[in-house]
């Protein structure tokens, strides 16, 4: 019998490898086990599924899947609608991926929002990535350029799935989707509603990319629904106007597809303080309390030398706060030393006794 050969041996070798791995997989749970998604997927194997407890996530940098095949997945409520937020907070992309991911790096059950200061992607830039969304909302992006929610672009090829883009802008071109270069965009049952650009306020669609549709409404957006070319496999709508069927889920009066806030019956737009927290400003100095350091000093956003409730004035502009200063208005000292303040303690003789008394 001829003996297997070495490759057959080391394939095999491989597969026994990978589904040791994959049998071995751990659930990831966020806040719980990792203060944070990055940390979390940081840690994570191929497999790894991470939850992420209901409750907003406010991020100062966009969480990158690092190529990782795991799932990355929100709590949800008894109807099925998501409980979790990461938020951009206005100021950074909320999700990079540009590994290689595959289909079997998932996001589901997830909302995205606020994500902007960038020219690329607001909410999320896929490079070289095709990874599934599933659930996930794209609320309140915001990029300078391309795609306020989504830019794909490279050869990416994601797939959506029962995902929607609402409000979300670009000052130039896809407000809520941007696709890009040769990336090859697969939507089924999605949503894109109130989104806005000045070219392709829904989608875009540039270059050699491809954007195939399937039972997905895109209206109501402003600059046009769809920009460039697409395929509609069946079932879906590219209107101007469009009704909207996603259901309450907040009970506020106000559908899930204009609801920039859809679990928070209090508010329809993240606001300052993103969704489920109230854009309360007890000072009413313009700047609301959650993030506010100093929320009962209507004249400090942040404690800074003296803390809240006391000014930081130099009244001698000495460099030294008021509030340490023993002598505010002695420029040249800060304590009263032996002659006092505004009074020099100079010896000018050097027999230990200063001019002030000697």
């Amino acid at each position: 019998m001829t003996p297997p050969r070495r490759s057959t041996l080391l394939a095999g070798l491989a597969l026994v490898t990978l589904a040791a791995s994959w049998a071995n997989a751990d659930v990831i749970r966020v806040p719980q086990d990792q203060t944070t998604v990055q940390a979390a997927i940081d840690v994570a194997q191929p497999g790894d599924e991470i939850e992420i407890a209901a409750g907003t996530y406010a991020l100062t940098s966009p969480i990158n899947t690092l190529g990782k095949a795991i799932e990355i997945r929100g709590e949800v409520d008894g109807d099925g609608q998501p409980l979790t937020i990461l938020d951009g907070q206005s100021t950074s992309r909320v999700v990079r991926m540009n590994t290689d991911e595959g289909r079997d790096t998932v996001l589901r059950d997830l909302i995205l929002t606020r994500g902007g200061n960038t020219s690329f992607g607001g909410i999320a830039l896929l490079q070289n990535a095709s990874p599934t969304l599933e659930r996930v909302r794209f609320l309140g992006g915001l990029a300078f350029t391309k795609g306020g929610g989504m830019l794909t672009e490279s050869s990416s090829a994601p797939l959506l799935r029962d995902c929607s883009f609402i409000e979300n802008q670009s000052l130039v071109a896809g407000g809520g989707l941007f696709a890009d270069d040769t990336s090859v965009v697969t939507i089924e049952g999605c949503t894109f509603s109130l989104n806005e650009a000045s070219a392709g306020g829904g989608i875009y669609v540039n270059g050699s990319a491809t954007v195939t549709l399937l039972d997905t409404s895109v209206c109501g957006n402003i600059g046009d629904q769809i920009d460039g070319l697409y395929t509609d496999l069946g079932g879906s709508t590219v209107a101007e106007i469009c009704e909207c069927d996603l259901g309450d889920s907040d009970s506020d009066g106000v559908d899930d597809c204009t609801d920039g806030c859809p679990n928070d019956p209090n508010k329809t737009e993240p606001g300052d303080c993103g969704c489920g927290v109230e854009d309360i400003d007890t000072d009413a100095d313009g700047t609301a309390d959650c993030i506010d350091d100093c929320p009962n000093d209507p004249n400090k956003t942040e404690p800074g030398d003296c803390g809240c409730g006391v000014s930081d004035d130099d009244s001698d502009s000495d460099g030294t706060p008021d509030c340490f200063d023993g002598c505010p208005n002695d420029p040249n000292k800060i304590d009263p030393g032996a002659c006092g303040c505004g009074v020099s303690d100079d010896d000018s003789d050097s027999d230990g006794t200063p001019d002030c008394f000697d």
